[in-house]
């Protein structure tokens, strides 16, 4: 019987130095989106330890002609293997998002300053912007630069303010003129220690459990592809 409880109490001292490995470790998230015309594809990777990954892809993104909807074909790539599936989402599932996210916001006092803290915490290693557009008008090719421009500044700004800045952005935008062409690429990869995010999500449900009383908007028990 006693090799039972040393075996109960190694399993258990093991436990607990893989539970302190892990909110010590660093999970890395890398984001790739890529425009080209009418091709859409965002990837995004996460790696922990170099050796356990999980990448997602959208790889199409088209509007369905017969159904005002939007299809997108997703693929998934793990330890478990290799998943793709098609989901098309109408202006009644975004609608029906938005309320529920709404309801989480007014639910969850203090959401705001959680989300804050945390993406304080949050590395910021590498971050590419870069586009190419034209059009056929060379002083519309250059208006639009302008405001693309402005758009990347603005971008830039929220995520200096928000995250770690630890490297410097690379933003380019190559004008073309004399022709209708829309190009762009995005690399981004984060950085954030584990325990972080498991101690965000305590605070989260904390306050979720102390917020407001939280209703159900009306339609809201419905399945998100029905109607609302």
């Amino acid at each position: 019987m006693a090799w039972l409880w040393w075996s109960i109490g190694i399993l258990g001292i093991l436990g607990i130095l893989i539970f302190t490995l892990l909110v010590f470790s660093n999970l890395h998230v890398h984001i790739n989106y890529y425009h080209d015309g009418d091709n859409d594809e965002l990837k995004i990777k996460t790696v922990l330890w170099k050796v356990f990954r999980y990448t997602y892809t959208i790889p199409i993104i088209s509007v369905d002609k017969e159904t005002p909807t939007i299809v997108v074909q997703e693929e998934e790539d793990s330890s478990a293997g290799h998943e793709e599936t098609n989901e098309k989402m109408s202006i009644h599932d975004f609608v029906y998002d938005m309320r529920q996210f709404n309801q989480f916001l007014t639910h969850v006092l203090g959401f705001h300053t959680i989300l804050r803290h945390f993406l304080a915490t949050v590395s910021v290693n590498q971050f590419s912007w870069r586009s190419v557009l034209g059009t056929p008008d060379a002083a519309l090719t250059g208006s639009i630069g302008g405001v693309l421009w402005g758009i990347k500044g603005n971008v830039v700004g929220l995520i200096g303010n928000y995250f770690r800045m630890c490297t410097l952005p690379e933003l380019a935008i190559q004008p073309v003129f004399n022709q209708a062409i829309s190009r762009t690429e995005l690399k981004c990869m984060l950085s954030f220690r584990i325990g972080n995010a498991i101690l965000g999500t305590i605070k989260v449900y904390r306050h979720w459990r102390n917020g407001r009383p939280f209703k159900l908007n009306k339609g809201s028990e419905q399945r998100r592809d029905m109607n609302v």
